[in-house]
């Protein structure tokens, strides 16, 4: 796979001691066939270098199991939204978790970098009346938001 988005994380590798490990471009494409849905490039890059094995690279990513994330991440997290009553209005695809109530996301229709918003139901003051309630947009894209996880881990933050 070309990487155009991700070459921070093509340089970054080892992330707390040990190797990344990708999920091969084939399993990416079959997965988007199975659902039935087009995920953004720099989504697919991370997927291709860090998808199977990413070393907490965003704390509480659900990627280390596409499969989990795919059978039951996905429905969890639409689960919470309708519990608390929160209609997002568009297709999105939800990549940690804080609580498994809080997570981020970005929707599948924002191009092939895009932005990413957490969702927190008990989210106050920063709420962007373009958006639902609890959602706020976080990073301009979802490469700014590896860039920003990557920097964490050099600094120990993360």
């Amino acid at each position: 796979m070309n990487i155009q988005y991700l070459k921070s994380l093509q340089n970054y590798p080892v992330i707390n001691g040990f190797k990344s490990k990708g999920i091969p471009e084939s399993k990416i494409e079959q997965t988007e066939q199975q659902l039935g849905i087009k995920f953004p490039k720099a989504y697919k890059e991370f997927l291709y270098l860090a998808g199977e094995l990413n070393n907490g690279l965003f704390g509480n990513a659900v990627e280390d199991d596409l499969e989990w994330a795919v059978e039951d991440f996905q429905e969890v997290m639409k689960e919470e939204l309708i519990d608390v009553g929160v209609n997002l209005g568009k297709p999105f695809w939800a990549f940690t978790a804080f609580n498994m109530q809080s997570f981020d996301f970005f929707f599948l229709n924002e191009g092939e970098n895009p932005p990413i918003y957490l969702f927190d139901p008990y989210n106050r003051g920063k709420e962007d009346k373009n958006l639902p309630k609890g959602v706020i947009k976080s990073y301009n894209s979802f490469s700014e938001y590896v860039d920003a996880c990557i920097d964490g881990h050099k600094k120990g933050r993360i």
